[in-house]
C-alpha cells in the first residue's frame, strides 16, 4: 500500500511527489498503521520500491 500526502493547494501528483514531510495529523495516522523504515539497503519485501536512494516510506 502506498500513500500520498496532499498538501492544501496541491492538485497534481507531481506535486504530491515532491513533498519530503506530511502534516502533524498525517504523520499520527502513519505511526497508528505502520512504521517508517529506511528504504536504502532494505532487504525484506518492498513491494516494488526503489531502495537505492535515501527515502523513506
Amino acid at each position: 500500500v502506498g500513500l500520498m500526502y496532499c498538501r492544501e493547494g496541491q492538485q497534481t501528483e507531481e506535486e504530491m511527489y515532491n513533498n519530503e514531510e506530511g502534516g502533524a495529523a498525517f504523520n499520527e495516522f502513519l505511526e497508528m498503521i505502520g512504521q517508517k523504515v529506511r528504504l536504502k539497503g532494505f532487504s525484506k519485501y518492498k513491494a516494488g520500491l526503489c531502495n537505492k536512494s535515501k527515502s523513506r516510506s
